[in-house]
């Protein structure tokens, strides 16, 4: 059996990606475009850089994101 969930998380990517570049030397404008630049990336899996739809296969016991 297979089973799909959508979740919601507003601002996931711009914390995450804030995070993942607070130890670096960078501005705020490089910031920035490196947020613009993945979030064109993630588009494929996460819509209006909010939502993402994981499909559960609970037979096989695994689990994939979903293409937008």
């Amino acid at each position: 059996m297979k089973i799909q969930l959508t979740f919601k998380t507003p601002d996931v990517l711009d914390q995450l990606q804030r995070k993942s570049y607070s130890d670096q030397d960078i501005s705020d404008d490089e910031l920035n475009d490196e947020i613009e630049k993945a979030e064109k990336i993630l588009a494929k899996w996460i819509k209006w850089s909010e939502y993402l739809t994981v499909e559960f296969d609970l037979e096989n016991q695994t689990a994939k994101i979903l293409e937008t």
